[in-house]
């Protein structure tokens, strides 16, 4: 008899086990920040594109993972720009936060280089930086829908814009205190 209580314990001991690292894995699933490429992203003028290379920023490395140019070769000064949906419509949103870390290598052409974020539309924020330096962007993405980097250079264009995160955070997670 006590050893049935006892098989009985070990298995409803199992089975709890069980369906909590099956709900722990699907928590910690959740918790992981999206590239923001791994979205629907379309090109509305210039070029970016995926990119692994270190550069060095204000005298510190950092590996890019994104870049974008602001004007073409001849100085037009055209702004690039790109679109993503973060939000299916009718979905629930799942990300709180876009961490958008971006700078101009040292060794760049010294021209200076507006960076502009959208959301529905709407200009969000706003930084212009030069050769060696570097940003970093926390907007609230929770209500919308898509969301826009638009780069723009002011003077001796082209410049490329390094992006070092371009990182949607969940809305089950704090931002991390990544580098």
């Amino acid at each position: 008899m006590n050893k049935i209580k006892f098989i009985r314990k070990v298995a409803a001991v199992g089975a709890i086990y069980l369906a909590g690292t099956g709900i722990a894995g699907e928590v910690v699933q959740a918790k992981k920040p999206a590239f923001l490429l791994s979205n629907t992203c379309v090109e509305t003028s210039g070029r970016w594109g995926t990119s692994r290379e270190e550069i060095s920023v204000g005298k510190e490395l950092f590996t890019s993972v994104m870049y974008m140019t602001s004007g073409y070769y001849g100085g037009d000064g055209q702004p690039s720009s790109m679109t993503c949906r973060i939000r299916p419509a009718g979905s629930a949103s799942k990300f709180k936060t876009l961490r958008l870390a971006f700078g101009i290598a040292d060794n760049a052409r010294k021209g200076q280089v507006t960076v502009s974020v959208h959301l529905d539309g709407n200009q969000v924020a706003s930084r212009t930086i030069s050769s060696g330096e570097k940003e970093l962007l926390l907007i609230d993405v929770s209500k919308a829908s898509s969301l826009a980097v638009e780069t723009s250079c002011s003077s001796e264009c082209p410049v490329f814009v390094n992006v070092f995160q371009a990182l949607l955070e969940p809305v089950s997670s704090r931002p991390s205190q990544r580098r």
